[in-house]
């Protein structure tokens, strides 16, 4: 059982008694200032510094502040796609030396096939009445025009296989001695990421330079449909990721928010290279993005370096480019539904996820609602009452504040024969407590203490406080 769509006014009143709680004094601080440098290239692209010598190798990585929130309707999947893209290297790295334009060549063919057959697709899916973004065409009603267009792109697909330096982009950083590489697609931005020894500094200004400057999106489709199978594997096929969709989807209404990050089944599918490869030009823009190196480099050399590779990224954004809110709806927010419960049937123990809209990334009372967070959450929170009196397994309860608004959870699971409306009443038991009695000195004292004790553990390590940098640009200020 889900309970959705609880209005932010509500929140705020639980939560007065936070703010007006005697707090302990202000304690002297337990690190300095992380000694970030900030610099801004020609082309309009950031660069942020975090000189370590704890270590002889870099957390190097880069930010671009777009998500899923920014793909417009009906393009969902966009930047998750870009992402996997981005991997597949550039006109220099990834493809057989002297082959580029071969590739080219049977890239362009492959797309007009696929144009033929998102256009039979369409036609199809009219016919068959699938008009939901979750609705796919069975493979047994593909019509034989189809099928035929399959067999030659299949084919087509073979003669562009050995063309292609498969994994060529993680080969070069493995024989570097990197370690880390990934990326991740967020709802407000996407992040690269790599550790690498300190000597190999420049490979990653040339590598990153590279394939944002010349990108190749090789083995398009291919790629598409391993997304499509990741999606099924982590969502589809599991007890309560379809549940999980469908009440974000209702919990944020007709909001950005509410369209996951992995996209709709069927919009991925019906995503084409020049959507995607468009959609990057509009985006991946220098004054989109932001540089971080943290560890041991001297920053005078970083700099040099990315005046060298990264201002060579052109400036001027192209037509129809725009900021990363372009595509969010703000008149839609007084659309979201109210109060509401909703029930699902699932093979898993009870599970109660209540939800509250809140506020979004640096306002005011983020910082309360975090506070709010953790006094019920933990061993020591007031909710462990529903361990202790055998209601539950486990709980948690989190705020996170994205680009544009947030989110207060509490996800309690339930014993095998409590429902989890037993659970729904003792949270709210609480969570009304909280909102009429003020907070005693020391547990607001030891919930700050525990929160402060995290923040230091996210910056123990290069790695940790790259994406501490990462993700706090990437939602308004690294600051």
């Amino acid at each position: 059982m889900i309970q959705s769509g609880v209005p932010a006014l509500r929140v705020i009143a639980t939560f007065l008694f936070l703010l007006l709680a005697p707090l302990p004094a202000v304690a002297t601080p337990l690190v300095p200032p992380l000694p970030v440098e900030e610099h801004v290239l020609w082309n309009g692209m950031r660069l942020l510094l975090c000189e370590r010598h704890d270590e002889p190798s870099v957390s190097a990585g880069w930010v671009a502040h777009v998500g899923s929130v920014d793909e417009p309707p009906g393009k969902s999947g966009a930047s998750h796609l870009i992402e996997h893209m981005l991997f597949k290297g550039s006109t220099t790295v990834g493809v057989v030396p002297g082959q580029a334009g071969r590739e080219a060549a049977l890239m362009a063919e492959e797309e007009q096939i696929q144009q033929q057959i998102r256009g039979q697709e369409a036609r199809l899916r009219r016919q068959l009445g699938l008009m939901g973004k979750e609705d796919l065409i069975p493979q047994e009603v593909r019509t034989p025009r189809l099928q035929t267009l399959d067999a030659r792109l299949a084919a087509l697909s073979a003669r562009q296989r050995p063309l292609t330096l498969t994994n060529e982009f993680h080969r070069i950083y493995a024989a570097a001695g990197a370690t880390e590489l990934n990326a991740h697609t967020m709802a407000d931005m996407t992040t690269f990421f790599v550790t690498l020894p300190r000597n190999k500094l420049e490979l990653w200004f040339w590598m990153e330079s590279e394939r944002l400057l010349h990108p190749v999106f090789r083995g398009f489709y291919p790629e598409r449909d391993v997304i499509l199978e990741e999606r099924r594997k982590r969502i589809d096929s599991t007890p309560l990721g379809r549940q999980q969709e469908i009440f974000r989807a209702r919990f944020f209404g007709p909001t950005p928010y509410a369209v996951p990050t992995a996209g709709w089944p069927a919009e991925i599918l019906s995503l084409g290279r020049k959507d995607v490869e468009v959609y990057f030009r509009r985006h991946y823009t220098p004054r989109n993005l932001t540089a971080v190196l943290v560890g041991d480099f001297d920053p005078a050399e970083a700099l040099a370096l990315a005046r060298r590779y990264l201002a060579r990224l052109p400036s001027k954004n192209p037509a129809g480019s725009a900021d990363a809110s372009k595509n969010i709806r703000w008149d839609s927010w007084d659309k979201r539904p109210g109060n509401a419960i909703d029930r699902f049937e699932a093979e898993t123990p009870p599970r109660l996820w209540l939800q509250f809209h809140t506020v979004g990334f640096r306002q005011a009372d983020s910082w309360a609602l975090q506070v709010a967070a953790q006094l019920l959450t933990g061993p020591a929170g007031r909710l462990h009452l529903i361990v202790r009196l055998n209601l539950g397994t486990r709980f948690e309860v989190r705020q996170v504040s994205s680009r544009h608004t947030g989110v207060f959870t509490v996800d309690a699971e339930g014993a095998p024969d409590h429902p989890a409306l037993g659970l729904l009443r003792v949270v709210d038991e609480e969570l009304a407590r909280l909102s009429r009695e003020p907070v005693d000195r020391w547990e607001l004292g030891q919930a700050k203490n525990q929160l402060a004790f995290s923040a230091l553990r996210r910056l123990a390590g290069n790695q940790e406080i790259l994406t501490e940098l990462l993700e706090s640009d990437g939602l308004g200020s690294w600051r």
